[in-house]
């Protein structure tokens, strides 16, 4: 399944001016945190396997999950960020 087919659920934002609710921006960061989480340990699974096969270079796909996990704390970081 690509993520394009990826169900999701649809969510209304409540808005005050141009900005999302505070409590809607912090509950969509606290889901982010738990898939950062979900993706360093799939990261360090994949890290614990390739040295137990004897690999000398880090896994290609372990540089994407890092690279996706990297991206969602940056997106935590906005959704966090007061103005």
């Amino acid at each position: 399944m690509s993520w394009r087919q990826v169900p999701h659920k649809r969510v209304e934002y409540h808005l005050h001016g141009d900005n999302m609710n505070d409590d809607e921006a912090d509950r969509i960061a606290d889901e982010l945190e738990t898939i950062a989480e979900r993706l360093n340990d799939l990261s360090m699974s994949m890290l614990s396997s390739a040295i137990e096969r004897g690999e000398s270079q880090r896994p290609a796909d372990e540089k994407r999950v890092s690279q996706a996990r990297r991206a969602v704390e940056k997106a935590i970081h906005h959704l966090r960020a007061r103005q």
